[in-house]
């Protein structure tokens, strides 16, 4: 009798705990980028988040293997899913001379890539980076929250259905 209580409990907590721990998520405003200017590679000022849209941010490295590896993939994505509804930025970690070397000796993205003088990692901490990692992805909805985080390198099909789900 007392083993069948056990196995019951351990089954509801089994099956209880990710509700659970998803009503006690954090949720992370995206209100920190408006502490930020952000500059094009192109001299652009860019305001952040996007008003009306979806901001997808990718913070990398231009030392960061697994950065520079997903931004054709990210590129071709941003392609596919080209719309009023969804803007992808690269934010570079690095600063503006690092960048531009960088993209002067390889393919451009088909999305912005912008930098800050101000710490970008800081910022990316502050949008839910409690890892410190790059690369790291975030969605941000249209009423500045953060939705969606990648820690790492993006699984391009996981990220392109997520995306698509957002569509209307």
């Amino acid at each position: 009798m007392q083993y069948q209580r056990f196995l019951l409990g351990l089954i509801a907590i089994i099956f209880l705990t990710p509700f659970i721990l998803s009503s006690c998520a954090k949720k992370i405003s995206a209100d920190a980028l408006n502490d930020y200017s952000f500059t094009s590679l192109a001299g652009e000022k860019v305001s952040l988040p996007v008003k009306n849209k979806y901001t997808v941010l990718n913070f990398w490295a231009t030392w960061c293997l697994p950065c520079v590896e997903e931004l054709p993939e990210l590129s071709d994505l941003n392609k596919k899913l080209s719309n009023d509804q969804i803007e992808f930025f690269g934010v570079s970690i690095d600063d503006a001379e690092k960048t531009g070397k960088f993209f002067q000796a390889n393919e451009a993205t088909s999305f912005k890539i912008i930098y800050s003088e101000q710490d970008t990692m800081a910022l990316s901490e502050q949008l839910g980076n409690d890892k410190g990692v790059v690369p790291y992805t975030v969605v941000i909805d249209q009423n500045g929250k953060v939705i969606k985080q990648i820690f790492g390198r993006v699984n391009i099909q996981e990220l392109s259905s997520y995306l698509n789900s957002l569509k209307p």
